[in-house]
């Protein structure tokens, strides 16, 4: 039975007066910026009958028909059958109705049918049947009025209900002409003009599948035009869980497929009054292909109050709630306390929407572009700022960021990896490992990166605590224990990937980086040393010195890597060198004379027969330790002592030092220090002659200084003194600061010991070793050559006891044993007491060309670059494939042969030869005058006879080019 329209229209009439039209028309239709919100409405109508419609089991659907007028029947297009000021033109219809000339909207559903409660609610002002507090519209029951704006009298038969609104509030009965099924709602609205058709239509298709995702109780809308055009909208909803359901929307248009969406929906139930339908906050991601969530583009993410409103949220998924709306129903008041709470619970779906995601291995990196981290998107005091603050909360706390490999971890524990190659090499175990002391770490999905450019990277940084990992925070936690927890083949990979990616030594110079056979790790250096070897070849000796791990050194890329940081393979030197450093570092007497001789032998054969660096190595080494058998000169106490500390000395020698403090011999009744090879090696380590000649560069007193310049009227008497070049005798200041305190008798006795000392050294015919050479600065301003008496002559002056300083024989070559062993015994010849007169300037030049001529022929012959002419001790070289110096050459030319004049080593080319060991050549061009000259080629000098000349006796000695 329908309700009594006439009474309701009394009591409306008496509630808002006559005048409701005049008001109506300028506060009710026109409250939306978008003309067409009334189907908003009317889906919302149709929503909540359906809601309230228990157990129904018929359509859920919504139809809308427009019916475009017809334009012959418009004001001044044809005939019209209405009459002016009594609502629009009609037209009648196919079914016996009138329609407006301007066209027709009917609209469709199977909701609950009215009663008089829902009709007096939608003929009033402020008159509502649903739940009060969720919307201002709904409060105020004016959500129906929207559509006024485009029609003036709209219909509405529904169950017993047929009546027509006039002026807003007054319903009057209408006539049921249209057929309707008896569960079936109908709304009717006569259009006022005749675009409304036009833009209903195209309202309703911008509608789009997206209207139906957050209803529950609508599952298809479709429209209709007069003209044959269509569209459906459907919706397919299928529970994945407690308060989560997977909805598929589909839309047609024309017949044709246009969009089919899937979406997650998470909801939560929102308190509401005890009476009233139940609501709920809920979030939606869209799944992409792969059935997995992505982003929604910014455009498509309104906050949803059922449906959209124009609020944009920022987010890049979507959300629904019933939050409090402004009157047109299109925009969200902020700072309303209801709707911070709505806020606050969406807050919670959405976390336990990702932990949902996580436990269903949907939670990855295109997921985390959808949620709400960055503040430039949801600054502090926006409506969702507390979604991110939650968001990044749950992140930063609990495993939900997808891990490298699978699973997940906190933000607080992830890491990036800065290069990208450190995740490959660092694994879970590796990388956990590292952080033990920070709780540990994870990789996060390789889909992030480590760099600040990507967003999604730099707000995990910022907001998050994910940290990313660059090399230098990997080295600083390479210890020895994370190390010796690897196995070979992870200790391989790490030295093939430094290599490849160029992590060079002086980065890792610090580190235990090598893997040793024991398992242990080493630095490949320790203060300067080397800490680790290469192992030497298949079958070699076995020593118990620090090896590489061979199973490290499966791949030739890592072998590389170490040899790049400068480790070497077992060699004699190394060998030796440790087991001597094991025994005499501490300068503590060795008893076993047999097992000392052994390792003074296994020093010596090392030195021979190692590299030029290893014996490089070898001689620095050796200087600081003391394994040198030496008697001291007072008292012959016999003690090890360094190299440096110990001189070779004569009998007589040992007589002239003998007493003397400060002075140690070496023990040359130690038959290991006596061999030939133990003698070259004491040589280069420091241990010198008694007497032989070295440069010094003494220092002056004032009155030297005078002396020195007042031997040429060029020098300046105010000017400096550069560019020293002097000698001394080794132990001479030794002995003369020592005499001075013995007696007169024993003075004299050593005064004449060191005249037949003098007569019978070596090279004290050179006149470089008789002369000091001082560069003066002149009264010109350049500088001046002046040469006096050598160092060790004006002391020797200056004694109160010593002999005559000036030189008493021409030396020739040493008698045998002497200072080595030669092919045959050469008599020392006296000579007349001056030695050799200084060649002048046209000699100089004559021996010059001599010397130049035969070096141009060796290096014609034979393989040799030439050094620079200031280079003392040799005059060619050769070079290894690093650039060092392997082998050195001295060239002696003789325009005759040597039995006219011999070959003479000068101190510097001795001390060369004796530091160089094989590696040292003379070569002796004689015959330079004639028409074949002669190279004579003699190794290692000084080791074979340790002499200052070589004569004709040479030449069967003679070998064939290095």
């Amino acid at each position: 039975m329908p309700s009594d329209y006439r009474a309701i229209h009394r009591e409306n009439e008496r509630r808002y007066g006559t005048g409701v039209r005049d008001y109506g028309d300028k506060l009710l239709p026109h409250r939306y910026g978008d003309r067409t919100h009334f189907i908003y409405e009317l889906l919302q109508n149709a929503e909540d009958a359906l809601a309230r419609r228990q157990n129904w089991t018929g359509p859920r659907s919504v139809q809308f028909h427009i019916s475009p007028g017809n334009a012959a029947s418009s004001p001044g297009g044809g005939l019209q059958t209405g009459i002016a000021g009594h609502g629009p033109a009609k037209q009648a219809t196919p079914s016996g109705g009138m329609m407006p000339a301007a066209g027709e909207l009917r609209v469709r559903h199977f909701g609950l049918p009215f009663d008089e409660a829902d009709v007096r609610s939608i003929c009033g002002i402020g008159e509502s049947t649903k739940d009060p507090g969720f919307t201002e519209i709904g409060r105020f029951g004016i959500g129906f009025k929207s559509v006024y704006a485009f029609t003036d009298r709209p219909e509405v038969h529904s169950g017993g209900e047929d009546f027509a609104l006039e002026h807003y509030v007054l319903p009057v009965a209408a006539p049921a002409l249209v057929p309707r099924a008896a569960d079936e709602t109908l709304f009717v609205l006569p259009l006022r003009g005749l675009a409304d058709a036009g833009e209903i239509r195209q309202a309703v298709r911008r509608l789009a599948p997206r209207a139906l995702l957050f209803l529950r109780e609508i599952e298809e809308i479709e429209w209709r035009v007069a003209d044959g055009a269509s569209g459906l909208y459907l919706r397919e909803t299928d529970s994945a869980d407690d308060g989560v359901r997977r909805v598929k929307l589909v839309g047609e248009a024309e017949g044709h497929r246009e969009t089919e969406q899937t979406w997650l929906v998470f909801a939560r139930a929102v308190p509401g009054p005890p009476q009233g339908v139940e609501r709920h906050v809920e979030v939606a991601f869209r799944l992409g292909e792969e059935g997995r969530p992505e982003p929604v583009p910014e455009r498509d993410t309104p906050l949803f109050a059922f449906f959209p409103t124009t609020l944009p949220t920022g987010l890049r998924f979507r959300v629904q709630g019933p939050f409090r709306t402004t009157l047109a129903r299109d925009n969200v008041p902020v700072g309303d306390p209801w709707n911070e709470s709505l806020v606050a619970a969406t807050a919670e779906v959405l976390t336990g929407a990702l932990r949902w995601l996580r436990d269903h291995n949907l939670l990855d990196a295109s997921t985390l572009r959808s949620l709400p981290l960055g503040r430039d998107r949801l600054p502090d005091g926006a409506l969702f700022a507390p979604l991110r603050e939650a968001v990044s909360a749950a992140l930063r706390r609990e495993p939900l960021l997808p891990r490298f490999g699978g699973g997940f971890v906190p933000g607080e524990r992830a890491r990036t990896a800065s290069p990208r190659w450190l995740r490959d090499l660092f694994g879970p175990e590796q990388l956990a490992a590292l952080f033990r002391d920070a709780g540990g770490a994870e990789w996060l999905t390789g889909e992030v990166s480590a760099g600040r450019t990507d967003e999604l990277s730099r707000v995990l940084q910022d907001e998050v605590g994910v940290r990313p990992l660059r090399l230098d925070g990997v080295l600083r936690r390479l210890d020895a224990d994370f190390l010796e927890a690897q196995s070979e083949s992870w200790v391989r990979e790490l030295y093939e990937a430094f290599g490849e990616h160029g992590v060079r030594g002086a980065r890792v110079a610090d580190l235990p980086l090598v893997r040793l056979q024991d398992g242990a790790h080493v630095p490949a250096f320790v203060e300067g040393r080397p800490a680790a070897f290469l192992p030497g070849p298949p079958g070699g000796a076995s020593t118990d010195l620090p090896v590489v791990h061979h199973d490290v050194l499966d791949s030739p890329e890592a072998g590389k890597y170490l040899r790049d940081l400068g480790l070497q393979a077992l060699d004699p030197v190394e060998l030796a060198l440790r087991r001597a450093l094991s025994k005499y570092r501490s300068g503590a007497a060795v008893s076993d004379e047999a097992a000392y001789a052994r390792d003074i032998g296994e020093l010596a054969r090392a030195y021979r027969a190692g590299s030029l660096p290893g014996r490089r190595r070898l001689e620095t080494e050796l200087r600081r330790l003391s394994f040198v058998w030496t008697l001291d000169a007072r008292g012959g106490r016999r003690r090890l002592s360094r190299p440096g500390d110990a001189f070779y000395a004569t009998g007589p020698q040992r007589d002239l030092f003998g007493g003397l403090p400060a002075v140690r011999f070496v023990d040359d009744g130690c038959p290991a220090l006596d061999e030939e090879g133990a003698r070259q090696l004491l040589y280069a380590c420091g241990a010198r002659p008694l007497l032989e000649p070295f440069e010094e560069r003494p220092a002056l007193a004032d009155e030297d200084r005078e002396e020195i310049r007042s031997r040429t009227p060029r020098a300046d008497p105010e000017g400096g003194i550069a560019g020293i070049e002097d000698w001394n005798l080794r132990g001479l200041d030794l002995l003369l600061a020592g005499v001075v305190r013995m007696s007169s008798d024993e003075q004299a006795r050593r005064r004449e010991m060191l005249r037949r000392e003098l007569e019978e050294l070596p090279g004290i015919h050179d006149l470089a070793v008789r002369s000091g050479k001082y560069e003066c600065d002149a009264r010109d301003g350049s500088q001046v050559s002046v040469q006096v008496p050598a160092a060790w002559m004006r002391r020797l002056t200056r004694s109160g006891w010593a002999p005559e300083a000036r030189p008493l024989v021409q030396i020739g070559p040493a008698e045998p044993g002497r200072w080595g062993r030669g092919p045959a015994p050469v008599e020392v010849r006296p000579g007349a007491g001056g030695g050799e007169d200084r060649p002048d300037e046209e000699e100089r030049e004559r021996r010059l060309a001599v010397e130049n001529q035969a070096i141009a022929l060796i290096l014609e012959r034979e393989r040799w670059v030439r050094a620079a002419e200031d280079n003392p001790g040799f005059d060619l070289y050769r070079e290894d494939a690093a650039g060092q110096q392997t082998l050195l050459c001295e060239v002696k030319a003789l325009s005759g042969t040597l039995e006219e004049h011999p070959a003479r080593l000068t101190p510097n080319e001795l001390r060369r030869a004796l530091e160089y060991g094989e590696n040292y050549w003379l070569y002796i061009v004689e015959g330079l005058a004639g028409d074949s000259p002669r190279i004579l080629r003699i190794r290692n000098p000084a080791g074979a006879a340790a002499r200052f000349a070589f004569g004709p006796e040479w030449r069967d000695r003679t070998q064939p080019p290095p």
